[in-house]
Formats: structure tokens, C-alpha cells, sequence
């Protein structure tokens, strides 16, 4: 009797270890046939967004205040284009070269005509402005 007892015992223990692991075969099958899919927001506020590259530069900002908004993107420290709402006459374009010169400027003046100027790497050029 005691033999056939500890025959179901082996038994019992082979069924309960065959058991836990198709469990745990089940639980990981679940969690690898998972997708992760990532959060999409309909609004992210924040008064400041930076783009950094890999070495964790900023090459880029969106920012705003109560006046408006201002895109810049560029190279690490310096400014290579920016489009700028925060003007009391309106919005502006302007572009930087590789030194920090402001060679090209797109803009409204003070009655809301379109103003374009294109300058050299010595700040010398000419604005088109519309006629009377």
C-alpha cells in the first residue's frame, strides 16, 4: 500500500510540475504575442518643445508666448532658419548662414505689405518693398 501511495505522490507531482509550466508556457505565449503600441494624444500642451540629436544637442525649439509662436531649427548652437509669429506687424521668415549672419528675411510691414530682403555674409543686400 505504501508503494502505490508513493507511486500517485510521483504521479500527483509529475501532473502539478506538467501543469505550472504549460502556465507559464500560456502566461509568456501571452506576453511575447502582445504588441506594445505607444500612447497618441489628441493635445500635448507645453510653453517649450526642444529637438536634440544623438549627442543631445538642441538643433531645434517651438516655443510661445502671449504674443505668439516661434519655430527655430539649426545646427547645435546656432541658428540656421526661423519662423517667427511673435511680432506686433505680423510673422517672419529668416535664415542664417553657417557663420550666424542673417543673409534672407521675409516679413510684413507696418501697413501689412510683404517685405523680402536678401543680404551677403557682410550684412550688405536689398529688401523688396512694394510700390505706393
Amino acid at each position: 500500500m505504501e508503494e502505490r501511495i508513493a507511486k500517485l505522490e510521483r504521479q500527483c507531482r509529475w501532473y502539478r510540475n506538467l501543469f505550472a509550466l504549460l502556465l507559464v508556457g500560456i502566461v509568456a505565449g501571452v506576453g511575447l504575442g502582445v504588441k506594445h503600441q505607444g500612447t497618441i494624444y489628441d493635445v500635448i500642451s507645453a510653453r517649450r518643445f526642444n529637438v536634440i540629436n544623438e549627442d543631445g544637442e538642441i538643433v531645434g525649439n517651438f516655443s510661445g508666448n502671449r504674443v505668439g509662436g516661434l519655430l527655430e531649427l539649426g545646427l547645435p548652437g546656432m541658428r540656421g532658419i526661423s519662423i517667427d509669429s511673435q511680432g506686433i506687424l505680423g510673422g517672419s521668415i529668416t535664415v542664417w548662414n553657417g557663420r550666424g549672419k542673417q543673409i534672407a528675411l521675409l516679413y510684413a510691414d507696418e501697413y501689412g505689405n510683404g517685405m523680402v530682403g536678401a543680404y551677403n555674409r557682410k550684412g550688405k543686400g536689398r529688401t523688396l518693398k512694394p510700390g505706393p
